[in-house]
């Protein structure tokens, strides 16, 4: 059995963005609210504060663990034990941070003009 499917135009708007938006960011107070426009920018829901903790905590582990393995590895190679295991422990870890800083940012951005907005609104 054949089924027919019709196959959507590059013209619609794809179905994850809200009222046919076609993935053009609103500036913060121009239609939607806040935590539309911080889950179309970051990708996560504000409420989902359990669910970022665990992605910066994964973000920095796995920066560590890579920058470890491949200082033990290089050590392995090279027969200069411990001191590329350190060197590439530390990069790692500074990886890890960068990618914290990389995710978190969006956020605290998104906050500051919210509260910025807020502030102008209460001193009208």
């Amino acid at each position: 059995m054949l089924v027919n499917r019709k196959k959507k135009s590059m013209t619609q708007a794809p179905s994850n963005f809200p009222n046919g938006s076609k993935g053009q960011k609103k500036p913060i107070g121009e239609g939607g609210n806040d935590a539309d426009r911080l889950e179309q920018d970051v990708g996560f829901k504000q409420n989902s504060g359990l669910g970022m903790a665990m992605r910066l905590g994964t973000e920095l582990v796995v920066a560590t663990m890579i920058g470890t393995g491949a200082g033990y590895w290089l050590d392995s190679q090279f027969d200069t034990e411990p001191w590329l295991l350190i060197i590439f422990l530390v990069l790692g870890a500074a990886a890890g941070f960068k990618n914290v800083y990389r995710v978190v940012q969006p956020v605290v951005n998104v906050a500051a003009t919210a509260k910025k907005d807020d502030s102008k609104d209460n001193a009208d």
